[in-house]
């Protein structure tokens, strides 16, 4: 009862939160190694609450994900990321925006639609958008998913597994569904346990085997640069 009495305020206070513009988005830098150059940046989105303070999205994004609000958080996160896009742009700076989807999105059925509305709202190029996927969404209905990527696609936006390495994917998923590049999580890239060095090493050649491009997550010091 506790846990369900937790819950019910949490969903209240994220719904008051989204009504008083509550939430920011932060931009997590993406590097090329070989040239050292950005090219772009993820959106992640961060609760400032007035008491709290800055709350982090492992407190939140479990709740939002499974609550009536999820699909109204999701498209503001689209909507702010994708103007933030164009008005780098337009200063001159060509990035690319990662966002990552929710499953409600993929469960209306109208998601195509609706990232083609954001973006002719907000202006950005599509090449610029990088929307990511995670395997549970995937998981709910494949055939569906594949419908709404190939139509997602064909805007000119971009698709990216996100997490790779930690849920029970298989490589198949690679070739199965249309992707332009994975992000292989950052638990394997912070790993100092045996044998860890090599699986990155392996999903690295592994995809681009399929011709996707690769993301590793948390490389935050040199020795993780090396080969």
């Amino acid at each position: 009862r506790r846990e369900l009495e937790t819950r019910l305020t949490l969903e209240a206070e994220l719904a008051l939160a989204a009504e008083r513009d509550e939430f920011e988005l932060c931009y997590q830098p993406q590097f090329h190694l070989a040239h050292g150059r950005l090219i772009g940046a993820e959106a992640l989105i961060r609760w400032r609450h007035p008491v709290r303070g800055l709350v982090s999205p492992a407190e939140f994004m479990p709740v939002v994900n499974t609550s009536p609000i999820s699909e109204r958080i999701a498209e503001w996160v689209l909507q702010t990321a994708c103007a933030k896009g164009a008005a780098w742009e337009r200063a001159g700076h060509k990035l690319r925006i990662g966002v990552n989807l929710s499953p409600s999105q993929l469960e209306s059925g109208d998601l195509a639609i609706s990232v083609a509305q954001v973006l002719a709202s907000t202006g950005l190029n599509p090449t610029s958008l990088e929307l990511e996927v995670t395997e549970d969404i995937l998981l709910h209905d494949e055939q569906g998913a594949l419908n709404t990527f190939l139509e997602i696609q064909e805007l000119g936006v971009r698709l990216v597994f996100d997490d790779f390495g930690t849920g029970f994917a298989s490589l198949s998923y690679l070739k199965k569904f249309p992707l332009d590049g994975l992000k292989i999580d950052r638990s394997l890239v912070e790993s100092t346990t045996p044998g860890s060095r090599e699986l990155v090493r392996l999903l690295v050649h592994a995809a681009h085997a399929f011709g996707l491009e690769v993301v590793a997550e948390g490389v935050e010091h040199e020795s993780q640069l090396e080969p």
